[in-house]
């Protein structure tokens, strides 16, 4: 433990110090004061450091609805809530709060707006009114703030964030910072002087820190003529033509502009922890000028800071904005990933790192990194070195989502109207709802949904012998949908396929020039094995593959021709899930009805003793090595029903076909 931060606990008298330097009497997680290295802990403890011992920490954060919200912006408000939970995993608690800039106007019509309002208004008459005071373009909320506004409060719901939100225009219209805008004009000279420290072009002295909306057209384009240093200014409006005088303490149209409003908020919420962007932090940007406006010009203290990066869509070339209207949204992306998910991908990144968010086929891999995870988490991995025990169990109880995953009741979470949820209870509801849940991996799960045709409940029988309560059966509903989405939407067209409905019968003949004579001799003794109940009731997933690569072998057939043909007869594609589970799960009958069209040959031929054919150039390494003249590994002899071991064989040789059929089901051309 840091010997500062130590000092500051012990005299504030929060933790009292056991022999071993920590109080057992603690839940478990409060060893993270000592022991994690995860981002959000170390910025609980710092602001714990630097605010000292306090009932609860206001942790902020906020976002201009001038747009559709996205995903980058999301990024800000869940950086505050992992550090509220951290927080509350040091038994604080905290007041999250969530500011929308919905008094700021308009300055730029976003690109997917329509040119005009259900009332045939242009929208380009309302650039400088008050966002709020902009009708919503579907005419389905009050305002096209409201609409941001809302849409992005359901959908981080999603995830588990429950701020308390506080509405910009309705705290200056109500004339709560009506004090704070007197202070702030009665030292406009210090702000000035404050700002031009950073500015190539100082501002003039005549300048003045506020925004003023007129209060007959609501724009804000109108000079300042006058102000009486109090509460009244007289101003002239350039957009509606009129000369007005205003006393904002009655009329309140007055709000600051951005570098005094962030600093002056500050302080009337005491503010201890906000996060802020790239472009905030930049030297000489809004963080550097704020910190002074807060201390010199509101009396107020400077909050624990964090710089978070920008989040891509992976492919995209610029940031995503919301006014050009190239953004994805937190409920676009809860299409494709599930809400543990979405939580897991930035609680795994550094805020001060840009990370790309894929929708393509690396949505398998981020499936698998967190399943991996989940894994680790549950010990099912082996052991962990500490430093790395503490890591997995900090970012998987960072992405949990209690109460919402699985629609599970509400008592195992502890809330308050002011307070988000306790990390006790993320606790409690790992050990008691997803601990242990089945997860089925998603890239099979991309083929079963193919295999079944998109249908649910034959999904959910597939996965039935797993499924061993309803939340497991709640999240496997949830995984389908994801992978249904991510495969009409995203994947790649080699992800994708559909079962034939009927079997190849122009091409499938002997005569046919789509496939070579020993191919269909294979398949046709293949579909024998088949049509045998016992004998395809003796398969499994493994003696399948070692059988197909015997077929392989003894018909002389190259591995990529055999399957790029076999998936050519299946899905009308050259590749395809894995071949011997892909058969399982299509399963006897259907096998049967797409491959009934084969010609029939009179009797089973022997596999060749020589490799002379031209396809069998290509055979794999370890059977190229093999002497036909050595009795002790290869002894030709003619097919019969396939028992799942080859006859005339030695074990010797039954041990080096297993490992070359394991070798080699890496080297298929599947879908990976």
């Amino acid at each position: 433990m840091n010997s500062n931060f130590k000092s500051v606990i012990q005299n504030k008298g929060s933790i009292k110090k056991s022999s071993e330097g920590t109080d057992p009497s603690l839940p478990w997680q409060d060893q993270a004061l000592t022991t994690s290295n995860h981002w959000a802990d170390r910025t609980a403890r710092k602001i714990i450091h630097e605010k000292g011992d306090k009932d609860c920490y206001v942790l902020a954060a906020g976002i201009t609805p001038s747009g559709t919200v996205h995903i980058g912006n999301f990024r800000e408000v869940i950086v505050v809530d992992l550090v509220a939970r951290a927080l509350q995993a040091l038994g604080k608690k905290t007041r999250f709060i969530f500011s929308w800039d919905d008094f700021d106007p308009l300055r730029k019509i976003p690109s997917n707006f329509p040119e005009k309002t259900k009332e045939n208004i242009p929208f380009a008459s309302y650039l400088k009114h008050p966002l709020r005071e902009i009708p919503d373009p579907e005419g389905n909320y009050n305002s096209f703030a409201e609409r941001n506004e809302k849409l992005f409060e359901q959908s981080i719901k999603r995830l588990g964030l429950n701020p308390e939100f506080i509405y910009q225009h309705d705290n200056y219209t109500e004339g709560k910072y009506t004090e704070y805008l007197k202070q702030g004009l009665e030292k406009r000279s210090l702000i000035r002087q404050i700002l031009n420290k950073y500015r190539r072009d100082p501002l003039p002295e005549n300048w003045y820190p506020v925004v003023i909306f007129c209060h007959v057209c609501r724009k804000n384009d109108l000079k300042i003529l006058d102000y009486d240093e109090a509460t009244t200014f007289t101003y002239f409006c350039s957009a509606c033509g009129k000369e007005e005088r205003l006393d904002f303490a009655e009329k309140p149209c007055v709000k600051f502009l951005w570098r005094i409003d962030w600093p002056m908020r500050w302080s009337y919420e005491g503010v201890d922890f906000e996060p802020g962007g790239k472009d905030h932090s930049n030297d000489g940007g809004s963080f550097d000028t704020a910190k002074e406006i807060a201390s010199q010009v509101f009396n107020g203290s400077v909050p624990v800071y964090l710089q978070y990066d920008f989040v891509l869509v992976k492919g995209a070339k610029t940031k995503m904005s919301s006014s050009a209207g190239n953004v994805m949204t937190v409920d676009e992306l809860l299409e494709i990933y599930e809400p543990a998910l979405v939580r897991y991908l930035y609680a795994a990144q550094r805020p001060n790192v840009d990370f790309s968010i894929a929708l393509d086929k690396d949505v398998i891999k981020h499936y698998e990194a967190f399943d991996r995870l989940e894994r680790e988490y549950n010990g099912e991995v082996g052991s962990l070195p500490p430093k790395k025990t503490m890591n997995v169990k900090r970012i998987y109880e960072f992405s949990a989502v209690p109460e919402l995953e699985h629609g599970l009741s509400s008592n195992l979470i502890e809330k308050s109207d002011k307070y988000s949820i306790q990390n006790k209870s993320i606790e409690e509801f790992i050990e008691k709802s997803i601990k242990k849940l089945f997860r089925a991996p998603f890239r099979h799960l991309t083929n079963i949904v193919q295999i079944y045709d998109f249908a649910e409940e034959p999904i959910l029988a597939y996965y039935a012998d797993q499924l061993r309560t309803e939340i497991d059966r709640s999240h496997l509903r949830l995984r389908i949908q994801c992978a249904k989405n991510w495969l009409q939407l995203y994947s790649e067209e080699d992800f994708r396929f559909t079962i034939r409905k009927k079997p190849m019968k122009p091409i499938l003949a002997a005569t046919s020039s789509e496939f070579s004579k020993p191919f269909l001799k294979a398949l046709s003794f293949i579909k024998q094995e088949i049509d045998n109940e016992a004998t395809w009731n003796a398969f499994d997933e493994q003696t399948l593959h070692d059988f197909l690569y015997t077929v392989m072998r003894d018909y002389d057939i190259e591995h990529g021709y055999f399957f790029e043909k076999m998936y050519r007869i299946l899905i009308d594609k050259t590749k395809g899930p894995r071949l011997s589970s892909f058969m399982l799960i299509l399963g006897r009958n259907r096998l049967r009805e797409l491959f009934s069209e084969l010609p029939v040959f009179s009797e089973l031929p022997e596999y060749p003793a020589s490799k002379s054919s031209p396809a069998s150039k290509q055979s794999p390494p370890e059977f190229e090595q093999v002497k036909v003249s050595d009795p002790e590994v290869y002894v030709p002899y003619k097919l019969s029903k396939f028992d799942g071991a080859l006859k005339n064989e030695t074990v010797k040789q039954k041990e080096q076909m297993t490992k070359a059929s394991s070798r080699k089901s890496k080297e298929i051309l599947e879908i990976t």
